[in-house]
């Protein structure tokens, strides 16, 4: 009896790994094996990075808040443990977007972690845990701009150091104000179309989010 081999199976094997590794250099993207040593070595490193991308992310977000606290008075140390008596549930990323985005709200924060940290944690308990709901709520003011069609993780930091952090204020920015905005971040930016943009934000700061989405499945990259 004649032997059997997974030829067609083997096939769509080599096709997946060499799929995988369209466009690298040399003969990665051409022979198998070469590709699937490509492939293996890729797979652990994006394993690898994907943890060693938190640890720096949170590395930078304690970097913005030292320099904030610092502003107000405070070390880290001194401003998490002071938020910590006062029962103020933020964590660290939200904390580093307020101070990178709303000085103000961080000076509040600033001050309830000094007067926690002063002695002050024996107040009453609704007393406290209105403090700290009131501290939530400005912490959370901030709006998600990247669900604005055309806006990604760039475009919305440049809004942001601009002080445009909420659906209200995007809305109430021209298109003109915005363009001008992209040109001073640099040329790669020209591709984007700020034209729509205050439309969408102003039925995402009403709530009307079946008309948003209208508009939004009518938009590619923000444009009609």
């Amino acid at each position: 009896m004649p032997r059997s081999r997974p030829k067609v199976y083997a096939h769509k094997r080599h096709k997946k790994v060499l799929k995988f590794t369209k466009g690298q250099f040399g003969s990665r993207h051409r022979l198998f094996r070469r590709a699937n040593e490509a492939m293996l070595k890729s797979l652990f490193y994006a394993f690898r990075d994907r943890r060693n991308r938190k640890r720096d992310f949170r590395s930078l977000w304690i970097q913005r808040i030292n320099a904030a606290a610092r502003l107000n008075g405070l070390n880290y140390s001194q401003f998490i443990h002071g938020l910590k008596l006062a029962d103020v549930q933020v964590d660290r990323k939200v904390l580093a977007s307020i101070a990178v985005a709303d000085a103000a709200t961080f000076s509040k924060l600033a001050d309830v972690a000094k007067q926690s940290a002063n002695g002050r944690k024996q107040a009453a308990p609704v007393e406290m845990a209105t403090r700290a709901a009131a501290v939530v709520a400005l912490a959370t003011a901030a709006d998600d701009i990247e669900l604005i069609e055309g806006i990604g993780p760039k475009i919305a930091e440049i809004l942001r150091e601009n002080g445009i952090v909420t659906f209200a204020q995007l809305a109430e920015t021209t298109p003109e104000h915005l363009r001008a905005l992209l040109d001073a971040a640099g040329p790669q930016y020209r591709i984007a179309d700020p034209t729509t943009w205050p439309e969408q934000s102003a039925l995402a700061a009403a709530g009307d989010w079946e008309r948003f989405k209208e508009l939004t499945d009518r938009l590619t990259a923000g444009r009609e």
